[in-house]
């Protein structure tokens, strides 16, 4: 089930902020470099661990519209957390289409 955005709890642009913090501390560059090896473009990447994106999905937690938004930054893996933040009840076909669209590898 997805969780209720309150007032007490950091609006959905500073989350959005906060994870992207987050995916750049945990960046390194072997790992950017590294991503050619799996013909994933590093322009809009930081070189974030597979384990490391989804140790901060599961820290986030189940969020359709926190997904939403950390997609539509274009970060492959804001993206990737994306992936594991979206409530899969909420996903529409149109959704999908649209995600699918954007996938470059």
């Amino acid at each position: 089930m997805a969780k209720a955005r309150n007032v007490t709890k950091q609006s959905l642009e500073e989350e959005v902020r906060s994870a992207l913090r987050w995916l750049k501390s945990h960046s390194t560059k072997s790992t950017l470099e590294g991503m050619a090896r799996y013909a994933i473009p590093s322009d809009k990447a930081f070189g974030v661990a597979y384990k490391d994106m989804k140790m901060l999905g599961r820290l986030l937690g189940r969020d359709h519209e926190l997904a939403a938004t950390l997609w539509d930054t274009g970060v492959y893996e804001a993206r990737m957390v994306a992936s594991f933040v979206a409530d899969p009840s909420q996903v529409t076909p149109a959704q999908m289409d649209r995600w699918c669209k954007d996938f470059d590898n």
